[in-house]
């Protein structure tokens, strides 16, 4: 009789055992994409399992090559103006995620939300379409309790959109010969900027954001479904999304936005001062230690996200909430990031302003120091939105290194308090001679 010996057996066993870790633990492949099918393996199973793999594993590396290739390819066509995307329409594994959004901006157009709104507030990817700006009742809508026809809307001539293109972006910076000095100069060049940027970041902090919001609403499914009652015997730290996990994606994400945007910052500097701009490069540069410090501090963010959490689903399951309640005060925590909080701006707004500002700004600073610049002036917008720390400061000259009254260096300085930085568009300017 011919067989497999138990040593033998037990080889085979450990091969598998190691494959296992391998493809799971190391690099986050399903068995099925490399053809191999286990003992638990169904269609819906590996539905999920193919879906969970792209969302946790390709797309973040899909951004990662986005920002690649811009770096290398696009910057130096057009400017930032220009940024190259994967067409996730096209994946079978994301599709579903495509007919849930396209619902639910149906449901949002319903209710008069305009076209163009709803794709952006959704991030579905969609072209604006021309008098997109405008939303639409139904004619024979009338207020409860009330009887007759409703009054025929006027109709309103569809808002201009705001569209980034070469002549209203490029030139980014011009060298000081070819224009007008003085501070408000300064700030429109670097403004022009700082705003492209700053847009780029905005679209990819709020897509970070809606894939988050959307693990952790199945997450709660796959811990607290069934009767459709939540569990309070569950931990809810095991209910909440994976920190380190999130951590690593968001570090990805923001370390190549930070590196292109200082890299545009400190040539925009080589570029105001007449120099080339080929030679400032910000891994060579001292920006680049100040963007890894910013690297372990971006993680904060999640930390935010999470202790938020912690609290609606710990009140939701001490009130035996059902599943989807609990999920309605996830979607309010995340709606922190799209909705305007303080002010006029939504908290993926702030965190976008104020992560570019302060990656530009070292930047700036640290091609300055490698073109022995030895003062600098604080130039603000001028405008209605500027704080009164940096008003009374407006204009001031100091040796580059020392501390301005307000406590930073320069404009957007990391290492100041947040309620100087954050929002903060100020730029440093550069002082040659008296």
């Amino acid at each position: 009789l011919t067989g497999i010996s138990q040593s033998d057996m037990l080889f085979l066993e450990g091969r598998k055992l190691n494959r296992d870790e391998i493809c799971g633990g190391i690099y986050s492949v399903p068995l099925g994409e490399l053809g191999i099918e286990d003992d638990t393996g169904s269609y819906a199973k590996d539905k999920v399992r193919r879906k969970h793999f792209w969302e946790t594993t390709l797309d973040p590396l899909m951004v990662l090559l986005e920002m690649g290739l811009w770096s290398q390819l696009c910057r130096g066509l057009a400017g930032p103006e220009v940024w190259p995307e994967f067409d996730r329409k096209s994946i079978p594994a994301l599709q579903e995620d495509r007919d849930l959004l396209l619902g639910q901006a149906q449901k949002l157009f319903a209710m008069g939300v305009p076209v163009n709104v709803a794709n952006e507030y959704l991030d579905m990817g969609l072209p604006k379409i021309e008098g997109g700006d405008t939303g639409y009742l139904p004619f024979n809508l009338t207020p409860a309790g009330e009887a007759g026809a409703a009054p025929v809307p006027k109709a309103t001539a569809p808002q201009k959109a705001t569209v980034l293109s070469i002549e209203t972006i490029a030139p980014l910076a011009l060298p000081l010969a070819k224009t007008k000095r003085g501070p408000k100069n300064y700030w429109l060049n670097y403004n022009k900027l700082r705003t492209a940027m700053e847009e780029i970041f905005h679209s990819k902090i709020k897509r970070y954001f809606y894939e988050q919001r959307k693990l952790q609403l199945k997450r709660i499914a796959d811990k607290l479904g069934g009767d459709g009652k939540a569990v309070k015997k569950e931990f809810v730290d095991d209910i909440l999304f994976d920190l380190p996990m999130a951590n690593e994606k968001l570090q990805k994400l923001s370390w190549g936005l930070w590196t292109n945007a200082g890299q545009e910052a400190g040539q925009a500097v080589y570029t105001e001062l007449g120099f080339d701009l080929s030679e400032f490069v910000i891994q060579d540069s001292a920006a680049i230690e100040v963007l890894q410090d910013k690297l372990i501090k971006v993680v904060e963010i999640n930390d935010w996200t999470r202790e938020k959490l912690r609290k609606e689903i710990s009140e939701g399951l001490s009130k035996v909430e059902s599943v989807g309640e609990i999920q309605e005060r996830v979607r309010g925590v995340f709606n922190q990031f799209d909705q305007p909080a303080r002010g006029s701006f939504s908290r993926s707004l702030t965190i976008a302003r104020t992560e570019t500002g302060q990656s530009m700004a070292a930047a700036r600073d640290a091609a300055m120091d490698q073109l022995k610049v030895e003062k600098i002036e604080w130039g603000t917008a001028g405008d209605g939105e500027v704080r009164e720390s940096h008003i009374a400061q407006a204009g001031m000259v100091i040796f580059r290194g020392e501390t301005f009254p307000n406590g930073c260096r320069y404009p957007c300085d990391p290492a100041a308090a947040a309620g100087e930085i954050i929002n903060c568009r100020c730029v440093s300017i550069p002082i040659l001679g008296d």
